[in-house]
């Protein structure tokens, strides 16, 4: 557990990941005093910075709502009104994309719909990832787990017919995830309105780390079980790389596993200044790091000790 003691030492890890429980604490004593979620077959996560346990002083707050099944449009209404309303009382900056991602996702659909062409489109697809990628429960847990295992256990359903079983289709919407936000960043790169940090840097770090700190513990166990995947929506994306790097057992990568992480301690601070999107040296800076944060994760992911029957196909 050597890679798992660096990173529950590291100090900028351990203040960022207290902080966000802090603040998941505080969302959920607002939430206790209403009525719209009591006696609902509903759950409410966060996703984001505050699902990856990294929350800062400038961070919003991205709220995904599940309900067990479809719901009326006018409680739709209502809850969403609700969650506006809360962001408000919570002083936290506008929902992101306009509030593209807020809607009530029925559980039935989420199951019933995957792989099919609306997938994508009702964003079925980039919920359903983010909550076995960056999520954390702030209503209903009961139900909230419910619904991951239901999504888990949907990508294990030709278990019983193959005893070499390894979750290929699993894999692959975690590697078509990261594909899917390198197309999003593509199509606003050149947009003027839209933040630099926004529009580059999160994409070489936050999700970098979020994808592949996922798919590394992937290729370290054997016999892959549902239960191992649901173990490991429970912790960050830096828990899980850890975990990952401890699961292969290989000492050699300790001290830049020490230096990775204090370089990406070092985007997040940068990420909470203002001024980030108007100083060139610390863009420069930040994306030269990023070169050595991606290095690194290259270097892990194709270590020889990994199956190549798996490593391939993260390319293929």
């Amino acid at each position: 557990m050597k890679y798992f003691e660096i990173l529950e030492s590291h100090e900028g890890y351990s203040q960022r990941k207290k902080y966000s429980e802090e603040f998941i604490e505080k969302i959920k004593k607002y939430i206790e005093v209403s009525e719209i979620f009591k006696n609902r077959d509903i759950t409410l996560f966060v996703a984001g910075s505050l699902g990856r346990m990294e929350f800062g002083k400038n961070s919003d707050v991205d709220f995904f709502v599940i309900s067990k099944r479809k719901i009326s449009h006018l409680l739709e209404i209502e809850i969403l009104g609700y969650l506006i309303h809360l962001n408000h009382k919570l002083k936290l900056p506008e929902f992101s994309n306009d509030g593209k991602f807020l809607k009530v996702y029925s559980l039935e659909e989420m199951i019933s719909k995957t792989g099919s062409p609306v997938d994508d489109h009702e964003n079925h697809f980039t919920t359903r990832l983010l909550m076995i990628l960056e999520s954390k429960a702030i209503v209903n847990e009961e139900l909230y787990f419910h619904a991951l295992k239901e999504v888990i256990d949907n990508y294990f359903k030709d278990k019983n017919d193959h005893p070499d079983f390894f979750p290929i289709y699993l894999l692959n919407d975690i590697a078509r995830y990261w594909r899917t936000l390198c197309l999003n960043y593509e199509v606003i790169r050149f947009d003027k309105n839209k933040l630099w940090r926004k529009k580059n840097i999160n994409l070489k770090y936050s999700r970098m780390i979020t994808i592949f700190a996922t798919i590394l513990p992937l290729l370290t166990l054997s016999n892959i079980r549902e239960a191992d995947v649901m173990q490991l929506t429970k912790l960050s994306p830096h828990e899980r790389l850890a975990f990952g790097l401890d699961k292969m057992n290989n000492n050699n990568y300790l001290t830049e596993y020490k230096v990775i992480l204090d370089l990406y301690e070092g985007f997040l601070k940068a990420k909470e200044n203002n001024d980030i999107d108007k100083n060139k040296d610390i863009k420069e800076k930040l994306d030269k790091q990023a070169d050595d944060f991606s290095d690194f994760l290259y270097k892990i992911l194709m270590d020889r000790q990994h199956n190549p029957k798996f490593k391939k196909y993260l390319v293929i």
